[in-house]
């Protein structure tokens, strides 16, 4: 495995190399795609590749990070679509869908298929997820202990069938089958940035804001940028790409993230994309040499950062980046936080 991976002996975003220990990673379908790659125990892969936290800016970085290769492979190859960003705009989020995967993951438990039981317990606990409200916490608990432990007649019952019929009707906002599009965030934004004139997106395209930003008649546009750690030319469903996907539902713009526009837009999203990258302080240099302002989502980070994220940012972490490029931090949209997401927003003006 050694000729996969890189030592990462300074932080990517501060370069300091005063780390201490943060945590491992959980498995996940990344984590047993790439063992399974490379012919080793997932168990191997997530001992070896852990969680360390920056002295001075508290980023959390891999100690080990996979080459170019590699992550070309995972991202064309092992995971070629982005599965999240699909299911935005898959209609899987119904309860017959629910019930019908149901029946999958039982004849995967019954012909002791360990890829596919693996498989439908991510599915079935991403769908009980996104029907997940702030209220029912205590109600849903139960259902997905039912799923996990593979004893599955609890959501066979009637009042189960009931109590779920009544809530697969619109996924949650900032889940997994909704995304980043709900109206409150867009009116957050616009609330914090007056007359935006300009609002682009870069990462996944299928599950942001392009569409609001269409729809008021934004100068708006989806931008590729060439990745190793991310979804790109083999982001493809039923044979159209997610850019294209986008352009046609929206009418939206696509250009390379290279192509130099000659002026400084406004607004620049990108969502669940930061802990990607490979050099995330190249990446922040461009933004805001091309951006006024910046709205960016990422995973919450108290515990763990899974395998396939090779960094994670903490408060203390945009602060850092806050004072770096003097842009004024706003986190106190609330209402996204249910999701385990945080919004982060760089405005222009310092306060």
């Amino acid at each position: 495995m050694n000729n996969t991976l890189n030592e990462i002996n300074s932080c990517p975003l501060c370069t300091s190399n005063e780390t201490t220990f943060h945590s491992y990673s959980l498995g996940n379908l990344y984590s047993e795609k790439i063992a399974n790659h490379l012919g080793i125990p997932e168990s191997h892969l997530l001992e070896s590749i852990y969680n360390v936290q920056c002295g001075y800016c508290s980023l959390i970085y891999k100690n080990k990070w996979f080459t170019n290769d590699l992550l070309d492979t995972l991202f064309t190859q092992l995971v070629p679509s982005h599965p999240k960003g699909w299911d935005v705009v898959s209609g899987r989020f119904t309860i017959s869908n629910f019930y019908g995967e149901l029946e999958m993951f039982e004849t995967a438990i019954n012909n002791g298929d360990v890829e596919n039981i693996n498989r439908y317990k991510r599915a079935l606990s991403s769908l009980l997820d996104s029907a997940l409200t702030n209220f029912e916490q205590l109600q849903f608990k139960s259902l997905f202990e039912a799923i996990k432990s593979e004893e599955l007649e609890i959501l066979k019952t009637p009042s189960v069938q009931q109590f779920l019929t009544d809530r697969f009707r619109i996924p949650a906002p900032y889940k997994r089958f909704s995304g980043f599009s709900d109206i409150r965030l867009w009116e957050y934004i616009n609330s914090k940035i007056p007359r935006i004139k300009h609002y682009d997106e870069v990462g996944c395209p299928l599950w942001g804001l392009l569409g609001h930003a269409s729809n008021a008649g934004l100068d708006s546009k989806y931008l590729r940028r060439e990745e190793n750690n991310y979804w790109n030319k083999g982001c493809v469903q039923n044979g159209t790409h997610c850019s294209s996907y986008v352009r046609e539902l929206y009418s939206v713009r696509n250009e390379s993230w290279a192509k130099d526009t000659g002026e400084k837009r406004d607004v620049l999203g990108f969502f669940q994309y930061l802990d990607h990258l490979n050099n995330p302080r190249e990446f922040l240099d461009e933004v805001f040499s091309k951006y006024k302002h910046a709205t960016i989502i990422l995973d919450k980070v108290d515990s763990f950062v899974y395998l396939q994220h090779f960094t994670g940012f903490t408060s203390k972490t945009m602060d850092y980046i806050s004072q770096h490029y003097q842009k004024t931090l706003h986190q106190d949209f609330k209402e996204i936080e249910i999701s385990d997401n945080v919004l982060y927003l760089f405005t222009q003006e310092v306060k």
